[in-house]
């Protein structure tokens, strides 16, 4: 993610680093390293992080929780902004949030490539703006094939929680390969 300031004197003097914090749904978290300001207000960072969504893992019940929800910000996932210090104590500020939904990325069917996305303080202000590239929309549609199949998304967390702990069980192929072996197997006596 690259994170442009819009408005370097919108930023307290005391801040010397900013960072970028992505939250996912589920409370899935990846940080940035802290950069210096800069006179410039362009700040680039290199975040790259692979989450795992397969069946029955915490972050795969959030998407599918997400998708489901009546309201569309339980679905947002947060980048979030950070200011830090030097002086005393190296202390921590927010400066500003950008979101995207879940559930607006799977009805459009596209993923966020480069997306320009608003850093609004905690008054609504624009303080910035973040280039971000979220792939998620395949995630997305398997998650919500499986809400389909299951009916929603406590049924479909259990079937995935249960095939997850016996998946040669529920593969037909499989089991029927393990009973013919354990008819060939010889018996001890």
């Amino acid at each position: 993610a690259k994170l442009e300031l819009a408005d370097v004197g919108a930023v307290p003097t005391e801040v010397d680093d900013v960072s970028v914090e992505y939250a996912f749904v589920g409370g899935a978290m990846v940080k940035s390293a802290r950069v210096p300001l800069s006179d410039g207000g362009r700040h680039f960072y290199d975040i790259k992080a692979e989450l795992d969504v397969s069946a029955g893992k915490p972050l795969r019940g959030a998407m599918m929780d997400a998708i489901e929800a009546a309201a569309a910000v339980e679905a947002d996932t947060h980048f979030v902004v950070y200011g830090h210090e030097r002086g005393s104590g190296g202390k921590t500020i927010e400066l500003g949030s950008a979101c995207v939904n879940l559930q607006g990325m799977l009805s459009s069917g596209k993923d966020v490539a480069d997306g320009q996305l608003e850093v609004l303080d905690g008054s609504g202000k624009k303080v910035g703006t973040l280039t971000a590239t979220l792939k998620a929309v395949e995630a997305l549609r398997d998650v919500d094939d499986a809400l389909e199949r299951h009916g929603d998304a406590k049924a479909a967390k259990l079937k995935e929680a249960v095939e997850a702990v016996t998946p040669l069980a529920t593969d037909p192929l499989m089991a029927a390969a393990l009973g013919a072996a354990d008819a060939a197997a010889p018996v001890a006596t």
